[in-house]
């Protein structure tokens, strides 16, 4: 078995860096999201007593 059979190549810099971007790009968009509607579901759950009809 030769030594250069089991080894994968490195992935680029360029290939790398856009990895990179796009998983933050997603994490960031996910905080976002998250936070939007942490703002909406606690101004709808904390509105006060309801009242019956």
């Amino acid at each position: 078995m030769s030594k250069g059979s089991a080894t994968a190549a490195a992935p680029s810099k360029s290939r790398v860096a856009v990895a990179v971007a796009v998983g933050n790009s997603m994490e960031w968009f996910d905080f976002a999201v998250c936070g939007f509607f942490a703002v909406i579901i606690g101004q709808l759950s904390s509105s006060g007593p309801r009242r019956s009809r």
